[in-house]
């Protein structure tokens, strides 16, 4: 290491040589030709984005999503429009320098280095070769700036649609809800109906629609993280998990790359129709479904603990408060809690009824399990490359030693 790296101490190396978004405070505020070179690359990437999201046939199908008739797709459009008008009113004004790092200049700078390069294979020889493909190679914040531009165009949509499909049901159910309610008051008041048995009638209701609200306010959550990035709001990304096991264990988690582990391992989970012994009344199944909305509540508490830090593949700063101060990944643990607690029930079946197929029950058994031992696995490793990356920051080194359990409180 060289003697200058070794005078600093482990926040400044990591703010100098690992930080893309740390800022010399001894910068002047950007000009007007930095400001101007920034907004201009931007719009040109998000409008990239933007016709890359409109003509794909899988995000055509994904972002079908509708409020009204207002889908995803005509969000995004309204939104970089209003990037458009709004930005360049931001940068000229308050001048952050944030500017001098644009992470969306850097990616056109490597994009017309590039394309302007003409290789020169004057003789064919493995030196020549190496010499011309070292063009190509990209600098560390190069890499971590094109890697950055991916995540945002993947995810930010994909969040932003489960925005839009959550939203959508509460639309819908909560009216039907609240009618229910009410009706089952004046059913109990008019001693039509017992009052044990009317909150027994809208049970159902209330676990679906707990479901989907926590689901909702998770996906806004994370929607919100990706497509914002400044210091206003404390979610300044400082480095990018551009690692080939990083990636593949965060995007074989999310469609269309979980779609083929799907087909050949399975994915058995549910939401919301799970039952225990085929009887949506039995105390067990809602003793089930009870696990159910404990575990989701504590992984949707992860997402508002991580607020404007939520994403994927990113480090936005270490966040240490409830329910990060039992566990290091508690979404992580909260979801895979929450995805058994759904599966188990299906392995309680009435032995005895017309029809029982002992053979075909003992493989949906071993199917279900060997699936979720799968997907478990799958999280497990990505918790790993998570912490690897992570592990770079002081901060999250300082938090690691005073959290010292990545999953289960007191025991792993």
């Amino acid at each position: 290491m060289p003697e200058e790296q070794e005078n600093l101490t482990e926040q400044e190396y990591f703010d100098k040589y690992v930080n893309i978004s740390y800022v010399d405070a001894n910068l002047p505020q950007p000009n007007n030709k930095v400001i101007l070179k920034h907004y201009l690359c931007s719009a040109f990437l998000y409008g990239f984005v933007l016709l890359f999201i409109w003509a794909n046939p899988y995000f055509y199908g994904e972002f079908g999503a509708a409020i009204d008739g207002f889908t995803v797709r005509k969000f995004l459009i309204y939104l970089y429009a209003a990037y458009l008008i709004i930005a360049p009113c931001i940068f000229f004004t308050f001048r952050p320098k944030t500017l001098w790092i644009s992470h969306n200049t850097v990616v056109i700078n490597y994009l017309i280095r590039i394309l302007k390069h003409r290789p020169k294979f004057a003789a064919f020889t493995l030196d020549n070769i190496k010499e011309q493909l070292a063009l190509y190679k990209m600098s560390y914040k190069e890499s971590q700036s094109l890697v950055l531009l991916f995540i945002k165009m993947f995810y930010g949509p994909i969040m932003l649609s489960g925005v839009f499909i959550n939203f959508d049901i509460m639309k819908d159910q909560l009216p039907d809800f609240f009618n229910m309610i009410q009706t089952t008051i004046s059913n109990v008041q008019n001693n039509v109906t017992p009052l044990y048995m009317g909150l027994m009638d809208f049970r159902s209701w209330f676990y679906s629609i707990a479901v989907t609200i926590l689901f909702f306010l998770d996906v806004a959550v994370y929607a919100f993280g990706y497509l914002t990035e400044s210091v206003l709001f404390n979610n300044r990304i400082r480095s990018v998990d551009n690692t080939p096991d990083g990636l593949f264990f965060c995007l074989i988690c999310y469609g269309p790359f979980s779609y083929a582990p799907e087909q050949f391992f399975g994915f058995f989970q549910g939401d919301y129709n799970v039952v225990a012994f085929g009887d949506i009344n039995h105390w067990v199944t809602w003793l089930f479904y009870a696990f159910n909305l404990i575990f989701l509540f504590i992984y949707t508490a992860a997402s508002i603990a991580l607020f404007t830090k939520a994403s994927n593949l990113t480090n936005r700063g270490t966040v240490s408060r409830w329910p990060y101060s039992m566990v290091r990944h508690p979404a992580y643990s909260a979801k895979l809690l929450f995805w058994w607690s759904t599966v188990i029930p299906l392995f309680l079946v009435n032995f005895y009824a017309a029809g029982f197929n002992p053979t075909g029950y003992i493989l949906m058994v071993i199917s279900t399990v060997f699936s979720m031992c799968v997907w478990t696995t799958i999280y497990y490793f990505r918790a790993l490359t998570e912490e690897r990356h992570l592990m770079k920051d002081p901060q999250y080194r300082e938090y690691v030693k005073n959290v010292k359990y990545r999953f289960i409180p007191g025991l792993w």
